[in-house]
């Protein structure tokens, strides 16, 4: 009776046991990073930095089980010129959602001229990596997006994270807003502060996902595209300095005009002043003349005798009529 007993508490302690070590994520080799869209597609990247850059290596990656078994390969190929010893490739399965949450799969990356290969356990419920989500739509303060288009069958819910920005801004710049901790299924909605706004002001927003069920949580999927929209509601937008330095140009600009006129201007009044006084009146002290003695021509008698009084004689004046009428009475 106590044997069985045992073998009871064993019966009933396996499965537990089991769903233990199903929930444990096998580590992967720090040179290989693999994700998964937890439907039928792997992506892996491997530093080759111990490989030749043309050797051929390729992944295998099956399941075997009681009920199900699949398997696929591919070849890695190097994705960046720069850095040659990044190789990358997808493992595609044929069947739709191929993987379950307790799916363990063997993966064998191997190259050729090579005696050894790296063998590995990989669980794609712990790696998943979703695709980008929808561009999202706002109207007002409201931003909406669909986490997968079309939806996820497998995934029951996400988490989400919204960035915005002014339109002009570098999403690496400081300034950009985020809101996190949103969690979802497929139909998604944020509500953006109206006092981290400014009315009038153009902005953009973009959202990125990871799974949260099933567990653990998955990778943050790459961004979705933006949408850009002007901004109806927020803070009052402050005046802007380009007007003000505009009207103190402008200012500066007619100062200077008004100075050169007005200098132009006097100078023309102090030539038509000395035009019209004319020439100085020479300083007779500074004359080069006053020591020049002059000999006079005159004498005191010749003087004496253009003073002496002189005789008048009366002249009759006789019109041109009077003596042509006096010279045909004579006849």
């Amino acid at each position: 009776m106590e044997r069985n007993k045992k073998s009871l508490s064993l019966f009933i302690l396996l499965p537990v046991l089991l769903l233990c070590r199903s929930d444990e994520c096998p580590r992967l080799p720090e040179n290989l990073t693999c994700y998964t869209d937890y439907n039928r597609n792997i992506t892996c990247l491997w530093n080759s930095k111990y490989v030749s850059d043309d050797t051929a290596c390729t992944i295998h990656a099956q399941h075997k089980s009681r009920y199900i078994s699949y398997s696929t390969s591919c070849h890695l190929k190097s994705v960046d010129m720069s850095r040659p010893d990044l190789k990358e490739c997808s493992l595609i399965f044929e069947m739709e959602y191929t993987f379950q949450s307790f799916h363990v799969l063997s993966m064998n990356l191997s190259c050729a001229h090579m005696k050894q290969s790296l063998i590995t356990s990989y669980m794609p419920s712990c790696h998943i990596k979703v695709n980008p989500p929808s561009k999202p739509e706002v109207n007002v303060t409201s931003v909406s997006w669909l986490s997968k288009d079309p939806e996820h069958e497998m995934i029951s819910l996400y988490e989400s994270e919204v960035q915005w920005k002014q339109q002009d801004q570098s999403w690496s710049d400081p300034p950009f807003q985020k809101k996190g901790d949103i969690q979802c299924e497929n139909e998604c909605r944020a509500e953006l502060d109206p006092d981290k706004l400014i009315q009038g002001e153009k902005y953009e927003v973009r959202v990125r996902v990871r799974s949260v069920k099933p567990r653990p949580e998955g990778a943050w999927s790459d961004w979705s595209p933006t949408a850009s929209w002007e901004s109806p509601v927020g803070k009052r937008k402050p005046p802007s300095d380009v007007p003000r330095l505009v009207v103190c140009i402008i200012t500066a600009g007619v100062v200077v005009l008004m100075a050169v006129i007005l200098c132009t201007t006097k100078k023309h009044w102090v030539y038509v002043v000395k035009t019209m006084k004319g020439q100085p009146v020479p300083d007779p002290g500074k004359s080069s003349l006053q020591n020049v003695h002059f000999k006079s021509g005159f004498s005191s008698e010749y003087f004496h005798s253009f003073l002496k009084p002189v005789e008048m004689i009366t002249v009759e004046l006789i019109s041109p009529v009077d003596a042509a009428v006096y010279y045909g009475t004579t006849l």
